[in-house]
């Protein structure tokens, strides 16, 4: 089981909650004794005489285990606990941000999908990389996918041809054949137009030419 949280941040929580529930049990109640002439008041008056002190003896060990396993269940649902199924495979997930992506909103369409794919994923086993000009890694094996958000923050499609492939094949060169890909994007149709235009030099080697894409 992993948690969406990092694992020293669930552990410190715990912690931080027996603490609390520890010193909550050696409070105690301090009566003092004080004469007036009418009953009318009493109430209030013991009311603001009441006052707390620490260092009291330990009290009701049942209570505070019942508190604290309250507590710790609560605290660990915030923390996103997620089990992993048993899977050996490593799982590449590639954005495409080619120009063709900057058509209409396939860009954000794909970081939606790409997000909950993330999160759904074992994280010790799941890369995240942006195919852009040139594939960069946005969250590598074992981070948490909390990142992914901030990291994908001001990313667009990059004036340049799709490096899916070229980012497939060196998944499989790390991983070997049987990584899985996850590919977000690609879809763009080739009717779109010219998404790209010399954007790098001719793969004719000619320097009076472009490559349109």
């Amino acid at each position: 089981m992993s948690f969406a949280l990092a694992p020293w941040l669930v552990g410190a929580g715990l912690l931080a909650l027996a603490g609390a529930l520890y010193a909550l049990q050696r409070l105690r109640v301090r009566h003092r004794e004080l004469r007036v002439v009418t009953t009318l008041f009493w109430r209030q008056a013991t009311e603001e005489r009441r006052a707390r002190v620490l260092f009291w003896r330990f009290r009701h060990l049942p209570a505070y285990l019942l508190l604290l396993a309250i507590a710790s269940v609560l605290w660990l649902g915030v923390a996103g606990p997620r089990v992993e199924l048993e899977d050996a495979d490593a799982h590449v997930l590639l954005l495409d941000a080619s120009a063709a992506m900057g058509a209409g909103r396939s860009f954000q369409d794909a970081v939606v999908r790409l997000t909950e794919a993330a999160a759904a994923l074992p994280a010790a086993r799941r890369e995240v990389w942006f195919c852009g000009g040139r594939v960069e890694t946005l969250l590598a094996p074992g981070e948490s996918a909390l990142l992914l958000a901030d990291r994908l923050a001001g990313l667009t499609p990059e004036a340049a041809p799709s490096a899916l492939a070229r980012a497939a094949r060196t998944a499989r060169q790390i991983h070997g054949p049987d990584v899985r890909l996850h590919v977000f994007g690609g879809e763009a149709a080739a009717s779109d137009g010219a998404t790209a235009l010399g954007v790098a030099a001719a793969r004719s080697g000619r320097w009076d030419a472009v490559d349109v894409f």
